[in-house]
């Protein structure tokens, strides 16, 4: 007799634990290698999101499973156990509200594809990377490393922007004023034309809107070009750094703040 109650209440539950980690282990060495064979495909985001999901809740759901399944063979009654967990849950679910906001964000945002791990999104002013999508919360990355986590019941306005499916660049040049404006374009032009041929990652042709501005300092005059999702930054240092170039070549001055010091008597 006490040989069966070792075995039920002793080895059973070690059983239940050792088997409950293996499975959970294996589970998210799974997880792991196919988030590695998505990586870096743009339309495996989604996957790669509900993978990150399955990996995170998972753990909580084998815990809760491994309770009960430890509780019912010490005798507890775990069908009554469950149902009375059902009214502590509107006790507990008033005092963790937030929680389950948080939660129930979390589904929405998934279910409705505001945004998926590895889009580039704006929330608060703060735009970065999705790095990690919980059910609580949300670790969106800057280009510079800076890094916030929110809370998913705060989010409430999200610009996507992975969701469109062009991005525009701007660039704007300044040049003299005693420079003739007309040749200037006709040359501005030809620039547009090579930098279409010239640039990737763009869709369509570079534009020269002409004149955009007259001040202090010059003339303006904007390039602007659609360009993939994301790729407008760095089209536009490309696009700097040739206009610059053949502006160069071409003596094309453009202005600059000069300081200059003048000695003499007060007037």
């Amino acid at each position: 007799m006490l040989e069966v109650i070792l075995v039920k209440e002793i080895i059973a539950p070690i059983l239940i634990i050792i088997f409950s980690a293996l499975f959970y282990y294996g589970l998210r060495g799974t997880v792991k290698k196919l988030l590695n064979s998505k990586k870096g495909n743009v339309g495996d985001k989604k996957t790669v999101t509900i993978l990150l999901l399955t990996n995170s809740v998972s753990k909580y759901i084998i815990i809760l499973v491994d309770i009960l399944m430890i509780l019912n063979v010490f005798g507890v009654d775990t069908q009554a156990l469950i149902a009375s967990i059902g009214v502590l849950g509107l006790v507990v679910g008033f005092a963790l509200q937030d929680t389950l906001k948080d939660f129930l964000a979390g589904i929405f945002i998934l279910t409705d594809n505001l945004f998926r791990v590895g889009d580039t999104i704006t929330i608060n002013g703060f735009r970065g990377e999705v790095m990690e999508m919980g059910l609580k919360t949300t670790r969106v990355r800057s280009y510079n490393g800076e890094e916030m986590i929110i809370s998913n019941r705060s989010i409430t306005e999200v610009i996507n922007h992975n969701s469109s499916k062009f991005s525009l660049a701007e660039v704007v040049i300044k040049v003299d004023y005693h420079q003739n404006i007309d040749q200037i374009m006709e040359i501005m032009k030809i620039m547009a034309a090579n930098l279409t041929k010239e640039l990737k990652n763009i869709k369509g042709k570079v534009d020269v809107w002409g004149v955009t501005d007259l001040t202090a300092n010059g003339i303006s005059i904007t390039f602007s070009v659609k360009t993939k999702p994301n790729m407008h930054f760095e089209v536009e240092r490309q696009m700097r750094q040739a206009i610059k170039t053949k502006c160069d070549e071409l003596k094309i001055e453009m202005p600059y703040t000069q300081v200059g010091k003048t000695y003499g008597k007060r007037v």
